[in-house]
């Protein structure tokens, strides 16, 4: 151990050491310490502190671990250490008589010590007034000149060292309030220059805070490259002129030298509320508030563990907008004395004025669309380059870049190919398994750029591969990282309806100009995610509040994830970028070109954003010529990117759009495969949504595969639930040839029931009344005509099937008199099976048909451990002929006529193929017709 550091050299001496909090606890070696007892720390001034709890004198635990109190001190507090001294800073007031010093030792440990009149040096200031340092200096320099405020003393004389005014305060970072005096600043131009961490950026906060209202003019600014401080950035090669075109393109802050007075209580609300409200209008030049989602925002900056400024948008609740109005204005209270005398006090802003502003249907403040982070191009097509809110686009830019080459504005072929060569060489690792995934990859790289170029919404540019480690993540990461400056941040998918809306509000109430859902489920089925995506303006109930945002949404949307599958809702409103490393384990690849993107990136940002701004200098050089691309929803975006990747010569953009609709749609595919199943198990009867769910079984009792992700419930009563909802929603859709039909006249039970009808018929049954009778078309117009009115009419041209397809939702299906089974237009389907009509008993058909008659079990739904249904129509016989199958499962309910048109509709489908079939069914519904003129005549 050493006397350079004392902390160590105590700690080293101790036994039973442990951390605690910014000390530690040790056994105190003074006394018999059995519970640690001893609290040692370190002080602001460097010194050890030594506190026992048992009561044992700091000089008696020294003398324990063979120390003297000397030893507590760091070298030169004392006076008799050894270390070195590094640098002296001279503090000197106004008159430049020496004030006090800082010394600077070896390992950057700093102490202040004042000439004691005798010659020597006193280590304790007491009541010595900090000074600014370089005061003289200051005072001396014109009122137009800028004066950098720097963390360190060192920073200060290397900024003198070029014939700069500069400037700090005594102590470094957060001690500017220990300062007695900074009214040499006031009334001038300062420059604040941040050291980039997270002391130096909160101290440059803290400075710019309090000379907000007292400069002239204010401006923060974070030195470009990797340097920490100022000193750094002049030895990486900066320079007087390049400092001076950072200060100009930096933001100003607002300065006032003068703030109103507003008096809080004894008025009426109205009154007040008119005073702050000018109060913070006259504050906000330039615009530093805003109006958004309906509220007060503000753009503040969040750094990254890279250093990299992040522009966020902050919604002000009533605390914030008080520290606000603090700035504003200058807020005091009547008081009333006793001898009767009236006096204003200054007083803090009144929370019930904050909360009146904040409910205010409108304020007068510009209004923020969102926060960029790069060079932009505007609606009119002029190029946002400097830094601060833009009224004409309503958007606030903090960029970084310093070194932008100046853009062309009718770049040649050369810049246009040396440009595109430039953005593909960051996408060149990357297995992408056709040029339309690259082509849709560039097209994501340059959507920041141009998007208030774009009226209207962007879509999802999803980037999947079939395994992980591909590098998806990486590659949407890379592509925006020249637009943003910084690393996007992944959110994670949801997984309830209730929680994506959730997270797509708190996303875009942060205004970020770019979302990335990292690593999505398989299936991102959510209905808020496919609106948003269509939508310019999200309304939603603010998080905690019942008060209604709306967001405007100017983001740019990605997602990545692996074998991503979109229903069909979401997959037109996704942009496919496919990935495809060709391997087992993707991870493993080596040979990239790049093998750290993300730092390439980094490196070569402002070449990257000058070649994708030539890009769209090109495009709008030519003449803004529009893409032939089409994506429905999506006309704006598909034109604005499909013509600059034209203009560039990037061919397949969204090429690749139909494949992921065919081959990502399992929504589709699910629903073909429940159809088609539907079908082979009821043809085109009636069924109730209970009898459906029933698919959703199998015979052991477990869950089918059948619309598995679209009927997602585990329990019976849900799975019906969800299933009439869906089926709801796929009402006069046509999935694998047929057009879901519902029967709106509903069962016995007065449920719905839904039936298949093939599109062909579907499409006949539309004008099939057309042609024939006047007595047809008057029964068909009748409010409530019978089922034997129905059929009479109908009986010379076509068979029953065309009544029951054109008539399934006509009032003679739904009569008015729905509780009067008398008067109901068509007969309940009863619990157990009908019986065959007598007349059919005695024909030939009647062994075919009782062998195929499907069985109606007590439960739609089957339960675990119920009896096995019998599947009727598997089970029947190979030599019972088609026709007969399907006549058996369709007869439910039906009358004489309805069993008579079946028969010879039958019958002349089996005319060429099986005469004496077809004979037999004539013979049938030979008999079913004397049935029917029976029924007719009573």
């Amino acid at each position: 151990m050493t006397r350079d550091d004392p902390l160590q050299n105590v700690l080293g001496r101790l036994a039973g050491v442990r951390k605690r909090g910014d000390g530690h606890d040790a056994r105190c070696p003074a006394h018999d310490d059995q519970h640690a007892s001893l609290s040692v720390a370190l002080g602001d001034d460097g010194r050890v502190l030594l506190h026992c709890h048992a009561g044992c004198a700091p000089v008696a635990v020294c003398k324990a671990m063979g120390l003297r109190l000397g030893d507590l001190f760091p070298p030169g507090n004392n006076g008799d250490g050894h270390a070195r001294i590094d640098a002296t800073y001279d503090y000197r007031d106004a008159s430049g008589e020496l004030v006090f010093q800082v010394v600077r030792y070896e390992g950057k440990q700093f102490k202040q010590r004042r000439p004691d009149g005798n010659g020597e040096w006193s280590w304790k200031l007491g009541h010595t007034p900090r000074v600014l340092y370089r005061l003289p200096e200051l005072l001396a320099a014109g009122p137009d000149e800028w004066v950098f405020v720097v963390e360190g003393e060192k920073d200060a004389d290397r900024l003198a060292s070029v014939g700069l005014i500069a400037t700090c305060n005594p102590g470094g970072a957060k001690k500017w309030s220990k300062l007695s005096d900074d009214s040499a600043l006031h009334g001038r131009r300062v420059v604040i220059i941040a050291d980039k961490d997270a002391a130096g950026r909160e101290h440059a906060a803290d400075v710019a805070m309090r000379l907000r209202n007292r400069a002239r003019e204010l401006r923060v600014l974070e030195l470009p490259g990797e340097g920490k401080d100022a000193s750094d950035w002049f030895d990486a090669g900066g320079d007087v002129r390049r400092l001076l075109e950072l200060i100009e393109r930096a933001p100003a802050q607002s300065t006032r030298t003068t703030r109103p007075q507003i008096q809080a209580n004894e008025r009426q609300l109205r009154d007040v509320r008119a005073d702050a409200l000018a109060a913070l209008t006259a504050a906000n030049d330039p615009p530093r508030l805003f109006t958004r989602a309906g509220g007060v925002a503000r753009v503040a900056l969040v750094h990254s563990d890279q250093n990299d400024s992040m522009p966020v948008v902050q919604q002000l609740d009533a605390d914030a907008l008080r520290g606000e109005l603090t700035d504003a204005a200058d807020w005091l209270t009547l008081k009333h004395s006793k001898q009767g005398g009236d006096f204003l006090v200054p007083d803090l802003p009144p929370t019930a004025i904050a909360r009146d502003i904040l409910s205010l249907p409108a304020v007068d403040l510009p209004y923020l669309a969102g926060v960029i982070a790069c060079p932009t191009f505007a609606p009119d097509g002029s190029l946002i380059t400097a830094n601060g809110y833009h009224a004409s686009s309503e958007l606030w830019l903090h960029s970084s870049i310093t070194d932008l080459p100046p853009v062309s504005s009718t770049p040649d072929t050369s810049a246009i190919t040396a440009a595109r060569e430039a953005l593909l060489e960051v996408i060149a690792d990357f297995p992408f398994v056709d040029d339309a995934s690259r082509a849709n990859a560039l097209a994501l790289m340059l959507l920041p750029f141009v998007r208030p170029l774009i009226a209207g919404p962007t879509p999802l540019h999803a980037a999947d591969a079939p395994s992980p480690a591909t590098g998806k993540d990486l590659l949407v990461k890379s592509a925006l990282w020249p637009a943003l400056g910084y690393e996007v941040g992944a959110t994670t998918s949801a997984k309830d309806p209730d929680e994506w809306r959730k997270k797509i509000t708190s996303t875009l109430a942060g205004g970020s100009p770019a979302i990335l859902w990292g690593n999505v489920a398989r299936r991102p089925d959510s209905e808020h995610l496919a609106a948003v995506l269509t939508d310019v303006i999200w309304r939603d109930r603010q998080l905690g509040q019942t008060k209604e945002l709306t967001l405007p949404n100017r983001a740019v949307w990605a997602a990545t994830g692996n074998n991503l599958v979109f229903s069909r809702e979401l997959a037109r409103r996704v942009v496919w970028i496919r990935l495809d490393a060709k391997m087992e384990t993707p991870e493993q690849r080596s040979g990239f070109r790049h093998p750290n993107l993300l730092g390439y990136v980094r490196e070569h940002r402002a070449r990257l954003v000058h070649a994708a701004l030539t890009l769209v200098r090109a495009w709008l050089a030519a003449g803004r010529p529009a893409g032939t691309q089409v994506m429905g929803s999506f006309e704006s975006y598909a034109a604005v990117m499909g013509g600059i990747l034209d203009v560039a010569g990037v061919p397949g953009f969204l090429a690749n759009g139909e494949e992921l609709r065919r081959h990502a749609d399992a929504e589709t595919g699910e629903w073909r495969a429940f159809v088609t199943a539907w079908r082979e198990r009821w043809g085109d009867a009636w069924v109730g949504v209970s009898d459906l769910a029933s698919l959703l079984w199998s015979e052991d009792g477990r869950r089918s595969d059948l619309l598995m992700g679209i009927v997602t419930s585990e329990r019976e009563r849900g799975a019906v639930t969800q299933l009439g909802m869906r089926l709801s929603a796929k009402r006069e859709c046509v999935i694998a040839g047929f057009r879901i039909t519902v029967n709106h006249r509903a069962d016995y039970a007065g449920r719905l029931q839904y039936r298949l009808v093939p599109v062909e018929a579907a499409e006949s049954a539309q004008t099939f009344c057309r042609p024939f009778s006047k007595v047809c078309t008057k029964v068909c117009n009748d409010n409530s005509p019978t089922v034997q009115q129905l059929e009479a009419a109908h009986r010379p041209y076509i068979p029953f099937s065309h009544t029951q397809r054109v008539h399934a939702g006509a009032p003679a299906r739904a009569h008015a008199c729905e509780g009067d089974p008398a008067k109901r237009s068509v007969r309940s389907v009863p619990d157990s099976q009908p019986p065959l009509p007598p007349e059919l008993a005695r024909t030939d058909l009647a062994t075919d048909l009782v062998q195929t008659l499907p069985l109606r079990p007590e439960r739609s739904v089957r339960r675990v451990g119920a009896e096995p249904r019998v599947d009727w129509l598997r089970n029947a016989s190979d030599d019972i002929p088609k026709v007969v199958v399907e006549l058996a499962r369709e007869h439910e309910g039906w009358t004489p006529c309805d069993w008579r048109n079946r028969l010879l509709q039958l019958a002349g489908r089996c005319e060429g193929t099986n005469p004496e079939r077809a004979a037999e069914l004539r013979r049938a519904a030979e008999l079913m017709t004397r049935s029917a003129e029976k029924t007719d005549g009573e």
